[in-house]
This record gives C-alpha cells, sequence and structure tokens, in this order.
C-alpha cells in the first residue's frame, strides 16, 4: 500500500502496549510521539480485535476516548445529556 501524497517516508513502528493491557470493548489514547510530543492515536478493542484511529472526532473534535467502542472499531462521539 503506498502512503498518501506528500507522506512519503513519514511511517515508523510504534509500541502501543501488551495485547493483555488492553481489555475488550475499551478505547485508550496511547502517546506515539517524541517526549514531549502531544501526539496521541486511539486504540480500540472490540470483540478481540484492535483498531487504531485519530483520538478525536472529525465532525466535532470531541475526544472518542469518552465514547463507545462498537463494531469494526468505530468509535461514537460522546453525546451530552
Amino acid at each position: 500500500r503506498s502512503a498518501p501524497a506528500g507522506c512519503e517516508g513519514a511511517t515508523r513502528q510504534v509500541a502501543l502496549g501488551k495485547a493483555s493491557e488492553f481489555e475488550d470493548g475499551t478505547m485508550r489514547e496511547v502517546p506515539v510521539g517524541d517526549e514531549g510530543s502531544k501526539a496521541c492515536v486511539l486504540v480500540h478493542r472490540h470483540a478481540g480485535e484492535f483498531y487504531v484511529t485519530s483520538p478525536a472526532c472529525s465532525h466535532y473534535g470531541a475526544p472518542l476516548k469518552k465514547g463507545v467502542s462498537s463494531a469494526g472499531g468505530r468509535g461514537g462521539a460522546p453525546t451530552g445529556t
């Protein structure tokens, strides 16, 4: 698979933690940047599968870790009450 335009060479592997550290049905933000960086990803574990996404809702910017993990690793944005 090729990288998106402008992102060539911008990928790297990072350790996100041990699989046993993530409970099924949960989402957790994991730092991925260099020390002092605020870069992070949201790791979902749903039905034994792992998914990694942006930690923020693309529509509202809300933190997805406060939402709901659902089938296919889709995280639902938090809702206000």
